[in-house]
């Protein structure tokens, strides 16, 4: 398993090490070495996904800025939500995810209540 934790054995760039060895892509989605495009396409829809969840704040605040505060409360509590739920993390990976959740139900419960004094306000 040191190859797992980046120890002296194979490398990405290494045809000799296979991927059980270098822990990186399941077999099926790669071929020689790359990745296959189904894995490609999943990283450009990823990228597509994250670049909208970035934008619809920004967007809906143009329309209205409390349609932008609730927009930012709902993404910032799906991403805090997310990161309590990832299954597959180690335990140094859901002691980051865990803080990273914190920082995103501190900063959705600061939109929720700037959008509450803001409906209240009028």
């Amino acid at each position: 398993m040191a190859e797992r934790d980046g120890g002296s054995g194979g490398s990405r760039g290494d045809p000799s090490a296979s991927d059980a060895e270098v822990g990186t892509l399941p077999e099926r989605g790669r071929k020689n070495g790359r990745p296959g495009r189904r894995l490609i396409r999943s990283r450009q829809a990823f990228g597509c996904f994250a670049a909208a969840i970035l934008a619809a704040p920004f967007l809906a605040f143009a329309l209205h800025p409390a349609l932008g505060l609730l927009t930012s409360t709902v993404a910032l509590s799906a991403l805090a939500w997310l990161a309590l739920t990832q299954p597959s993390a180690n335990a140094e990976q859901r002691r980051r995810l865990r803080v990273v959740a914190v920082l995103n139900g501190v900063l959705a419960l600061a939109c929720l209540g700037l959008l509450v004094a803001r409906l209240i306000a009028g």
